[in-house]
């Protein structure tokens, strides 16, 4: 199996990983800190709106609140009132409030003041998006195009990936689990339950029998 755990892993972040390298996207990087500090009282929800601001479309943002105060300004990070809030030390203009129990991360400011730097580029819900297809990036030497996906983030943390999985490891992932299993080249070796030759060992193998379920019942 060419994906390594490190590798399995770092797909996981990708999006993370690639979001300091990329121009930001408010569905990927900024709408899950919105929804996660901003939202409970600036979002959709007319009901829940505290202030008289929203922040989930750029025309209310720009709009303001009863402050008057544009909160967010494309491409002007230092005259928007977000950036204000997010920055001061006065816990009486601090956002999210104390009593909120919500705290942003100095990289997480960081990338909301990109974001409005950028432009400030709002996107609808990402089930509504149309799908569009990446450019694949370069893919290394006996690799392919979810190798290259995963080789540029690392590469750009100066991480390698782990060597291939081992037969072993890859027997004792897929053995219980119904689907495809590991390659021809492992599998016919593996459930002879005699050695272990693709990955060099020589402990024998015990395979537990499948018990369908009519045999178990009867």
């Amino acid at each position: 199996m060419r994906l390594s755990r490190l590798c399995l892993t770092a797909a996981c972040a990708l999006g993370a990983l690639t979001a300091s390298a990329e121009k930001v996207q408010f569905n990927r990087d900024i709408r899950p800190i919105f929804s996660d500090t901003c939202f409970a009282c600036h979002g959709p929800d007319e009901n829940k709106i505290k202030g008289g601001l929203r922040l989930d479309s750029l025309e209310a943002a720009r709009k303001g609140g009863k402050s008057g105060e544009a909160a967010i300004i494309p491409g002007k990070p230092d005259a928007s009132e977000v950036m204000k809030r997010l920055r001061t030390d006065d816990a009486d203009d601090h956002m999210p409030p104390a009593e909120f129990h919500k705290v942003l991360t100095k990289d997480q400011i960081a990338l909301v003041e990109r974001w409005i730097k950028e432009g400030a580029e709002y996107q609808g819900h990402w089930a509504f998006q149309i799908p569009a297809k990446p450019a694949v990036p370069k893919i290394p030497a006996d690799g392919n195009a979810i190798d290259a996906f995963l080789a540029a983030p690392l590469a750009s943390k100066e991480l390698t990936p782990n060597g291939p999985a081992t037969c072993r490891l890859s027997w004792r992932t897929t053995r219980p689990r119904p689907g495809p299993k590991p390659s021809i080249v492992c599998w016919p070796h593996l459930t002879t339950a005699k050695t272990w030759p693709c990955s060099g060992s020589t402990s024998p193998v015990t395979p537990t029998p499948t018990v369908s379920r009519a045999t178990r019942s009867a």
